[in-house]
């Protein structure tokens, strides 16, 4: 892996394999010495400024739910989806 530094707290990150570059970018949310890292895969046709990071998905973890609430995956899918959206767009709601 290479870091090239492409402008202020902008960065060219190679990584070795095109599996593990797609891992890295699937995977997030990344943080980086307390601060949120965003990723976005290279384009050759955009410029350092094309790039802009307006949003990114986050991980919340939710405590306190009542148990009746957690009792199957379709009361926690449902649950999940009520709750997050309080807080904006849910991508995925983890039953485990």
């Amino acid at each position: 892996m290479s870091i090239t530094t492409v402008k202020a707290t902008y960065f060219r990150i190679k990584f070795p394999t095109e599996d593990i570059r797609s891992d890295i970018l699937s995977r997030g949310p990344w943080t980086f010495k307390d601060d949120w890292l965003a990723l976005a895969a290279f384009n050759p046709n955009y410029s350092i400024d094309d790039y802009t990071f307006f949003s990114m998905n986050v991980w919340v973890c939710i405590y306190g739910i009542p148990s009746i609430l957690m009792d199957d995956d379709d009361i926690t899918h449902h649950t999940g989806n009520s709750l997050g959206a309080m807080i904006r767009t849910v991508v995925k709601v983890d039953t485990r």
